[in-house]
This record gives C-alpha cells, structure tokens and sequence, in this order.
C-alpha cells in the first residue's frame, strides 16, 4: 500500500525592506511535503541583499498561540537568490509534538532584542496572527546549518602550582663544565623533497557511464513484456480515435492558478529582461533566470531543477531565460536552455523535454549556430491574465 503523500506550500511575500535589494521586493515559496512519517521543507527566496543572512521559520499558529521552528539559516549569494533544505519527522516535527500539516506560515525571521521581524513573510491558507504567545521551539541550539559537527573533547591541562619568589637569572656566558654541547638534529632529506602525488582521474561523464551499462535477463524480458503492452494501448487509441468522440490532450486542460501564477507574475515584473533571438515576430517576452527558479514553478517544469544538461548549460553560459506571451486564450509559458546545436544532442535534449531549437539570428542551417533548447507549456487563460 502506498503511503499518503501531502504537499502544501507557502507563497512569501515582503513585509518590510530589510533585507531586500533596493528597488526590489524580496519574494519566494516554501513547499511543505509530506509522506508517510518522512518530511521536507524547501524554501527559495529572491530579491535578497547578496550576503544576507537570517533565520528561516515555520510556524504554526491558531491566532492564540504560536509555535516557531528554525529549520536553518539562510545566505544570499551574489545574484541575491537563497535557498535551504529541511528534512523531519512529519508526525513529530523536532520533537515539538506537532505533525508538519498544522505548520501553516513560513518566512525568514530576525530575532531582535526579544522582537520578532518577520521581513519576508507568507500564510498557508489566511493570515493569523502568528505573534500571539509565540515559542520558539529549539530541541538543539541553532548554528548556520542544521548539522552537528562531531568534535573530540580537549581536557584542560593539569594545575600547576603558582610559582613564588620567582628570580629572573641571567644567562651563564663562557660556562666551562663538562656538559655535552647541544646540537640541533637534521631534517630527513625525504623530508626536504616535494612529494608528487599521482593525479586523481576525473570519473566519467554520466553518458559515458550509462552507456556501459548491460541488460540482463531479466531487463531484456521486461522491456519485451513492456512493448507489448504499448502495441496493445496504441491499438485501443487507433480504435477510439475512429470513434466521434474527441479526446483532449493533457496540455489543453492545465491552467495556471494561485501560487503558481503568483510566483510567475513575480518573476517577470522582477527578473532582468532579456532579448535572446533578433526576430521578435512572436512577441515573447524573456527574462534570465537561474536553476534555483526552475524547483518552483508549475509542475510542469520541476523536473529541469535537477536536469543535468540544464545544470551543465547553465555552468557554461552563466544563464537560463524564461518567456511568456498571450495568444488564442492560452498562456504559453516557455523554457530555454542555451547551447550550441548539434545534431547528436536532439535525442538528449529531447529526454529533457526539450523539444525544439531556435537559433539567436534565425538564419541558415541550425548545425553550429548558437541558439536554445525550448519547452512549451500551454495554460488556459480564461479571466486574460496579465504577467
């Protein structure tokens, strides 16, 4: 039987400018998952001074009294983005006696003469007032990440008794005795030489390492079972396709709602803005973004925050670009990677998701030129929102 799998999150909004660039308002997202008794709390914040640092908070609250959890500190890096992991005890958070569904608002709190400012802030469902009678929950003390280093106990060195009546006596020049002179031991020539370690091999790249990977048996036999399956699925399809009934595809009937749409919004009011191709016949709007935008958008797109070629294009080129335009009561929400087209990489490129490749001046053959690899997702848009 499988286990009961629950997700909630937490749209975060500015409260006050403390921590915000200038100009900007900070916002981001926390995600509360939960399964079974296993836990997680991910939270990504943007807009941040770089170099920011502040507790990150879940609360639980019931307008009388409140219960806060520190699940670690954050720290903003250059491009002002921030982000933490928190695994717990759904049942039990931190041993505080609360299941990590009563926990319903998150942000990033600094704690201040026994006054808690919450700069960035967000609720699950209403906001409460969550400074009623509020506790602080600590079942360890906290440090700037939520691991214990293991470290070996120093014994203090014995007491020694003070010393007294101490006389300072004065160095014995030219002293004749039959004391042995003191000579200073040489350095082992092994010592003295620059040791030369082998070098370490880089491992190989995962394509490489897949590729290596044999089918046994039992593999072969399952993929056999597997193709037949499908033979089976796409003759039923061809059967009621003739049919008059019209089936829907998937993508007709997403829509964009709620916290995702509030966070896209965010994104393209806030994010650079960026005209990646010289034909703009499309009239698609882009901004740059980072992989640490991509765990927080619509499901849809989750998948590419832990893609490697994403991860790879991203180190290489320094940016990502996400695009949006309104067209036919639909909103087309687009990703593009970076890349230089080669024909080997489609099949790759294509296991990502990612489907077409367009080049930046739109000219010519596409073999060499430099361009992105895109997703498009389409959303109904019935009340003509605007990003």
């Amino acid at each position: 039987m499988s286990q009961n799998y629950q997700r909630y999150q937490v749209i975060l909004t500015e409260a006050s400018p403390e921590l915000s660039v200038a100009g900007k308002k900070a916002f981001g997202k926390c995600v509360l998952e939960a399964r079974g008794e296993a836990g997680k709390v991910s939270l990504s914040v943007q807009n941040l001074k770089p170099g920011a640092i502040c507790n990150a908070y879940i609360v639980s609250s019931d307008n009388l009294t409140s219960s806060a959890i520190s699940i670690g500190r954050v720290i903003a890096n250059n491009s002002g983005s921030a982000e933490i992991k928190w695994e717990c005890n759904a049942k039990d958070v931190d041993d505080s006696g609360l299941e990590l569904r009563a926990f319903n608002v998150a942000g990033l709190m600094i704690l201040d003469d026994n006054t808690e400012k919450a700069p960035i802030l967000g609720f699950k469902d209403k906001e409460v007032a969550w400074r009623n009678n509020l506790r602080i929950h600590s079942k360890k003390p906290l440090t700037m990440e939520r691991v214990e280093a293991v470290t070996t106990p120093i014994e203090p060195p014995p007491e020694q008794a003070p010393l007294q009546n101490t006389e300072t006596i004065p160095p014995v020049q030219n002293q004749q005795d039959d004391t042995p002179p003191v000579t200073l031991a040489k350095t082992p020539s092994f010592l003295e030489e620059s040791v030369q370690l082998p070098p370490i091999p880089e491992p190989p790249p995962p394509e490489e390492f897949f590729e290596t990977v044999e089918e046994g048996p039992a593999e072969k036999a399952f993929k056999d079972v597997a193709s037949k399956i499908n033979e089976k699925l796409n003759e039923i399809n061809t059967l009621s396709l003739e049919g008059t009934y019209k089936i829907e595809s998937p993508l007709d009937t997403l829509s964009l709602a709620g916290p995702d749409l509030h966070y896209l919004r965010n994104i393209f009011q806030s994010y650079s803005k960026i005209r990646p191709f010289k034909s703009c016949e499309d009239n698609m709007q882009w901004v740059r973004i980072t992989p640490n935008e991509l765990g927080l958008l619509p499901e849809e797109f989750r998948s590419l925050h832990s893609d490697h070629l994403v991860g790879a294009a991203y180190k290489k080129y320094n940016h990502l670009i996400l695009g949006h335009k309104n067209q036919d009561e639909h909103i087309h929400i687009t990703f593009g990677m970076p890349d230089i087209y080669a024909e080997s990489n489609v099949a790759s490129a294509s296991i990502s998701g990612l489907t077409e490749f367009k080049c930046c001046d739109c000219e010519g053959e596409l073999e060499g030129k430099h361009g992105y690899w895109l997703k498009t997702v389409k959303y109904l848009d019935n009340e003509n929102t605007v990003l």
